[in-house]
């Protein structure tokens, strides 16, 4: 995550998405912002959708005004963290430090986050990018390991990921494949991972218990992003 990418319409179904987890599952999420500094890039320029309410505000109403309002005053996770939605009750805390490219900072920072999921059951996971790639990449704040990941399941959280699709590739493919990443790596059956299609963008959600209303989270989610 960055705060250039503040408000862009992958923030508004991003936001939604844990809206819905929170009053479906009735858990504490901490959302781990793996928050990196801004570049030069125009990644995050995805705005034009805040220019038309007529269209847009219907899948969220509060969200979206919200999030048009943060979009010209100021495109920064503090502002994030005071949505409405975040703040309603006591189901959300934040680990808002920066991440950086460096192996000793990155320990202290997830070993800081393990301090505070411990009053959390689900953990979402938002890195620039999503999980890394096979090949080491030039970037690797941009990324969530496979360590990290197992390190939270092994101690028993729910994990939401954000993850990037690739340019060019079979969605539906790329989607079974990262499935069979998951339950390779970090043992979990495949029948546990929830998928949340959101266009560029793919959220997989991992489950300790197959009862955690699977088909309720399907369908809200569906009946108003994916139709």
């Amino acid at each position: 995550m960055k705060n250039q990418y503040v408000g862009d319409i992958n923030d508004y179904r991003k936001y939604d998405l844990l809206q819905i987890l929170s009053d479906e599952l009735k858990e504490k999420i901490l959302i781990i912002w793996m928050l990196t500094q801004n570049d030069c890039r125009d990644d995050g320029k995805k705005i034009k959708y805040l220019k038309d309410p007529e269209k847009w505000e219907e899948y969220n109403k509060t969200l979206f005004w919200e999030l048009k309002n943060i979009v010209s005053k100021g495109r920064n996770i503090e502002n994030i963290q005071k949505l409405s939605c975040f703040n309603k009750s006591d189901k959300f805390e934040f680990h808002s430090d920066y991440l950086e490219n460096d192996i000793k900072k990155r320990e202290t920072y997830f070993n800081n986050a393990i301090e505070k999921a411990k009053t959390a059951n689900i953990i979402f996971f938002d890195p620039d990018n999503g999980i890394e790639p096979k090949k080491k990449p030039e970037n690797p704040e941009k990324y969530l390991r496979w360590s990290e990941i197992k390190r939270f399941w092994d101690i028993g959280k729910n994990i939401l990921v954000f993850q990037y699709f690739p340019r060019f590739c079979n969605r539906e493919k790329y989607i079974n494949d990262k499935i069979d990443d998951f339950a390779k790596k970090i043992d979990i059956n495949k029948d546990n991972i929830v998928t949340f299609n959101a266009k560029s963008v793919v959220y997989l959600f991992l489950t300790h218990d197959i009862n955690n209303k699977r088909n309720e989270l399907n369908m809200k989610w569906r009946e108003k992003w994916e139709k």
